[in-house]
């Protein structure tokens, strides 16, 4: 399982056709606000709150219980 972040605007200023794809199938954690308190943590709340998500899924899908 891959949860693609970005640090910098490189996945959103280029034309690379894999990139577009990307930004199509994906919600892309942006943590390029790192260095902000506030921003980071939201961002890294979004991507906790996803990477759960997924496991759930991932667990249903599986017939897996905790």
């Amino acid at each position: 399982m891959l949860f693609p972040v970005r640090l910098d605007d490189a996945v959103v200023d280029t034309d690379a056709a894999w990139t577009a794809s990307i930004r199509r199938q994906r919600h892309i954690g942006d943590f390029t606000k790192w260095k902000d308190h506030d921003s980071y943590q939201e961002a890294f709340d979004r991507l906790l709150k996803d990477l759960k998500a997924e496991a759930e899924r991932a667990d249903t899908a599986t017939g897996r219980a905790d």
